[in-house]
């Protein structure tokens, strides 16, 4: 009886360790997948800013006969 006993605690113990080492593997896991997804996050961020263009005063003009650009100094440009 002592036997079977120890031997069920034994089980137990096993069953333990190896649902704490898949729960510890499963943990990295998902911490590397959320450092992976900060990391993609930042990127785009970065790459977001660096690309950044800086504003045109000159912009597209519309009225009823159609659109046009019209150049920061109040001119158009001339077609080549």
């Amino acid at each position: 009886m002592f036997l079977i006993r120890k031997k069920a605690v034994f089980m137990r113990l096993l069953a333990f360790r190896k649902r704490l080492m898949n729960y510890r593997e499963m943990r990295e896991e998902l911490g590397m997948k959320r450092s992976m997804r900060f990391a993609a996050v930042m990127m785009a961020a970065v790459m977001t800013v660096g690309t950044a263009s800086t504003a045109m005063a000159a912009e597209w003009k519309h009225d009823s006969k159609g659109w046009w650009w019209q150049n920061d100094d109040g001119s158009y440009p001339a077609a080549s």
